[in-house]
């Protein structure tokens, strides 16, 4: 085997895993129950404005601080 097929089958390879480790996290999180999927919907404590389209304090520019 040449050095640029190696290569390449380690790229190939790198490509594969990685694909495959994002279908199993898009496969684990759908098999969520829904409240524990909380960072994807809005959150029932939040200010009246913000709940009312669903908004998340993460929206704010400043929200770390």
């Amino acid at each position: 085997m040449t050095s640029s097929m190696v290569l390449y089958l380690v790229l190939y390879a790198g490509a594969l895993v990685f694909a495959i480790a994002c279908i199993v996290r898009a496969v684990s999180y759908a098999r969520l129950p829904l409240h524990l999927r909380w960072e994807l919907y809005p959150v029932p404590h939040q200010a009246k404005e913000r709940a009312r389209h669903g908004g998340s304090y993460f929206e704010l520019e400043n929200w770390w601080s």
